[in-house]
Formats: structure tokens, sequence, C-alpha cells
């Protein structure tokens, strides 16, 4: 009935628990009601009502696919999932290009992306607002968090203003493994002379990200199957309904909704907001597979950079859940996990010669003050958390200059 020391069992038993307890209910209603004329009746009267709403259900959900909840469209068919992407203004498949490495992926060139006017997509597919770079100051490795969708401007726009060119290789969905190969197939094998290499890590996702990569990349799959909006639905229920296809999820909705991903007010000094969506950070040693497929990429884009006369600086965001601890006593263990992994982390890439830096002081500073991301249940920085990142960064690499 409490959390253990050990919450993923709670989460996963306490709606079980439930479900279980529901179902020997039902079980035990209709045991008893085959001994009632009346509740026959009944539960044939209340069958008919039953098809008759699924029915009107599978009806509504084909002709307007846009009411499935974001959570559930990896249940349905894809033609299914691809319409309300398109309506949505989500990346679809169409807007990617396949990288030389199956698994590496970006935008096509030049792409336009209409729910993001201001993001100009370069020749490589990646954004960049110059185009044709032969040479960089720094180079910059991430996920969405570097792509920067919700900023008027990213990190190497913000650089280039400062007199420094740049080049970013951020995409969204990115793992570790992505950065390593973006790095090496569009800077390394392109002979792109630079200075700094930045790796910007994500601790809400990177690490889970690594070990999708890695299950993918065994069984011979390419980027379409390794982003959950473009993998197809198994065969055994492509020829289900729509309905049927929900039910399915339907579990695990619920209990993100109920549990993991509950809304809860976050009390900041200047406003509260409500937020169901904080990427906690993972619960591994380092003895993982998730640890070593993150570790191993890291140094692998250390010995590629050092090779080419390049400084490697990895550098940590934290997520949400570790931003906000400090206003919600309930998310201290967030916290705790977070100065576990930098703390490993910076001792590991240390032995490598690998510089690291951690963002949490820095940005939950700035929280404090103004709010910086893009929306209350958002991971993803607005124009003020870029430009905040972005001096820290800046006034780190003129240390190292001056070293």
């Amino acid at each position: 009935m409490h959390p253990s020391e050990y919450p993923d069992i709670y989460i996963w038993s306490k709606p079980r628990f439930g479900a279980l307890s529901v179902l020997f209910g039902l079980a035990g209603y209709f045991l008893f009601s085959m001994f009632r004329r009346s509740l026959t009746h009944f539960n044939n009267y209340l069958t008919y009502v039953m098809l008759g709403v699924l029915i009107m259900m599978e009806i509504l959900l084909r002709v307007v696919p846009t009411f499935i909840p974001t959570e559930l469209l990896l249940y349905v068919p894809k033609s299914i999932r691809t319409t309300v992407i398109t309506r949505q203004g989500y990346i679809r498949e169409g807007m990617l290009s396949a990288g030389t490495n199956r698994l590496l992926y970006h935008f096509n060139p030049q792409q336009r992306i209409d729910f993001y006017p201001h993001v100009h997509i370069d020749e490589l597919g990646y954004r960049n607002s110059v185009h044709n770079i032969t040479q960089a100051d720094i180079v910059l490795l991430g996920d969405s968090l570097t792509l920067a969708f919700s900023s008027d401007e990213d990190l190497a726009d913000l650089f280039r203003h400062s007199g420094f060119s740049a080049l970013n290789l951020g995409m969204f969905g990115y793992s570790p493994q992505h950065y390593r190969d973006a790095y090496q197939e569009l800077v390394i094998k392109r002979g792109i002379k630079h200075n700094y290499v930045l790796v910007f890590m994500f601790v809400g996702n990177d690490f889970a990200e690594a070990y999708r990569y890695e299950q993918v990349a065994r069984v011979g799959g390419d980027y379409r199957a390794y982003l959950p909006q473009f993998a197809e639905v198994e065969a055994a229920y492509e020829g289900l309904s729509v309905v049927m296809n929900l039910a399915r999820g339907v579990p695990g909705y619920l209990r993100s909704k109920l549990f993991t991903s509950k809304a809860r007010t976050i009390k900041l000094p200047y406003k509260s907001i409500k937020t169901t969506d904080l990427w906690p950070p993972p619960q591994i040693t380092e003895q993982s597979t998730e640890w070593r497929h993150v570790a191993d990429s890291l140094d692998e884009i250390a010995i590629l950079s050092r090779s080419h006369g390049a400084v490697p600086v990895a550098l940590m965001f934290p997520s949400p859940a570790v931003l906000y601890s400090k206003y919600d006593e309930s998310l201290k263990k967030y916290d705790q996990a977070y100065q576990i992994i930098v703390s490993r982390l910076s001792r590991h890439l240390a032995q490598n010669g690998v510089l690291f830096v951690d963002l949490n002081e820095y940005l939950s500073q700035e929280m404090d003050r103004h709010f910086i991301y893009a929306a209350e249940s958002d991971c993803h920085f607005n124009t003020l958390g870029v430009h905040r990142t972005f001096e820290v960064v800046q006034a780190y690499l003129k240390s190292l200059a001056s070293q």
C-alpha cells in the first residue's frame, strides 16, 4: 500500500492490483447474475449498448483520428498515425532522410518546417542559418534540446553573433550513439576543422535512447524502427480495429496519467505551474548496459576529437524533475539520482581527459527568476533558456582559452 525503496515496483503493482480486483469483482458479479433473471436481461441490454458505443467510437476515431491521445498513437496502424502527425504539425517521415549509417537521420536538405518558420535547415539537414560550413570554431552535438525548435535562436546562432563559427548537429530523438555517428560522418570524414566539440547530454532520456539504439542496431533496423512514431505496428495488430488497438495501450496510458506522469503543481518564486512530464533521471549503475552504451559513445567522440586537434567538452542538461526538486520535497529523490549520475560521469570522463560541465546549478538559478521552459509540461527551453545556456557555455570556453 505504500512505496518501498524501489518505487518502480510500487508504480507497476498498485494499478495492476487495482485492475485485478476489478476483474475479479466483475467475474463474481457475472457469475451471480447467471442465477438472477433480471440481472441477465440487464446484462444483455448493457452488452448491446456497449457494442453500439464501440462502433460509434470506431467510426469517430477513423474519421477524426486527432482525438487519439498522443501517448496512444504508437498502438494504431501507421496510416492513421501519419494522418494525426500531419494534422498536428509534428515531424513526418517524409521530412527526414537517412544518413550513410542507416540509424543516422536528419531533415531533408533545405527543409521548410511550417510549424517552426523561424528554424532554418541547411544543406546537411540540420539547424544552421549559414550554409556550406567548411570550418567551425565550435561543433555542437545533442538531441532536441540542442536543436531548440522552441527558441528563436539556437546556440550556434548565438556563438555566431559573438564572432565564432559554429556547426549545430543537434537533432530530435538522437542518442549518444547518434552524436558519435553525426560527428564522425559530418565533421571528421568531411575534414571540417574545428577547435571544440560540445556534447550536450540530457539526463532525462539519453540513457534510454542509447539502449534503444543498440536494440534496433542489433536486429539490423534503421531510424524508422528507432523512432517510435515511425515504427510499424506488428502484423498481428494491423488488421484490428482502432478501438481494439488503443485498448492495448490504455493500461500504460492510465498508469502514466495516474502515477508516473500525474499532474502536480510546482510553486516557483514568481508563479505556480502545473506539469505532468518531468523526465526523471534513471536509477542506473556503472555496470548497467545503458551506462556502458553512453560511456563508450562519449569515449569514441573524445578519441576522434583529440586525434583531429579539437577539445571535447561534455555538458549535462538536468531534467524538469531535477530543476523542480528545490520547490517540491517529493522530487528530492530525483535530484539525488541526478547527482549520482553526474558524479559517476564526470569521474569517468576525467579519466579519459574529457572536460565536463554540469548545467544544473546555473539553470536552477535562472529558474528562480524566470521560467525557461517552452511550456509547463516540457523539457525544451524557450529563447531565454537557450540564451542562459549560451552565457554559461561561453564563459566556460573563455576560461579555457585563458588558461
